[in-house]
């Protein structure tokens, strides 16, 4: 029999929205000011996940990568996204439909992401605007991914115990962020990892598209 999950977490960027334009570009930009090289879109991939400190610090040479040039950078980044977070974003296809008819049938919803707090509300605000989230969850000094305290924050505000939630990402840092929560994960490849690192990290579910997504978190599929 199917497991029925009645809380659903999710991951922001590269799981619900295509950002990675985005932060390649505000990124390039950010490094160019500083005189720095600038990088792919491939690299940025693997850069992102672990929130925006990590971002910039993987960004710079190795012998940059120190407090002095890290900090005020990432205020500046901080800065550029702000102005800019409404540009070069889409969400995936499917993922609209998907939480509208979650959140139709009863499902609660959350959003648990790396991204700094106060852009992470912002982003859903605008890109899901006719989606009620029952709460957004993003890095602060008391939450960050993988450790546990987002996701216990949020069972908390749904009122359900782990095994009745799923948390659903497209990086290696989500799958521990459950782990380490003691919940299940489903992790997607159409963000910012590449499926076999996804798979190394054993989640409970490894899916390619929204209407395998459906199928496990939805009687009935009308993602196309």
């Amino acid at each position: 029999m199917k497991k029925t999950y009645q809380g659903v977490l999710f991951d922001l960027d590269g799981t619900l929205l295509n950002t990675i334009n985005l932060y390649g570009y505000l990124v390039n930009q950010l490094l160019e000011e500083y005189g720095f090289p600038g990088h792919t879109l491939d690299d940025y991939k693997s850069f992102i996940g672990s929130g925006t400190r990590n971002l910039i610090k993987r960004s710079l040479p190795a012998e940059k990568q120190t407090e002095d040039h890290i900090a005020p950078m990432v205020e500046r980044f901080k800065e550029l996204y702000e102005k800019h977070y409404t540009e070069k974003c889409k969400a995936y296809k499917g993922i609209r439909e998907t939480l509208i008819s979650l959140k139709s049938s009863g499902v609660r919803l959350g959003v648990l992401t790396n991204k700094v707090h106060y852009l992470a509300v912002a982003c859903v605000k605008h890109y899901f605007p006719e989606v009620r989230f029952d709460m957004v969850i993003g890095q602060s000094k008391e939450y960050r991914k993988p450790e546990p305290s987002g996701a216990i924050a949020l069972a908390g505000k749904f009122g359900l115990p782990m095994a009745d939630i799923v948390m659903i990402g497209d990086t290696e840092v989500d799958i521990q962020t459950a782990k380490n929560a003691g919940m299940d994960s489903i992790a997607v490849s159409w963000g910012f990892r590449k499926k076999e690192a996804l798979q190394a990290e054993n989640p409970t579910y490894m899916i390619d598209t929204c209407k395998e997504l459906q199928s496990i978190l939805l009687a009935v599929t009308s993602c196309s």
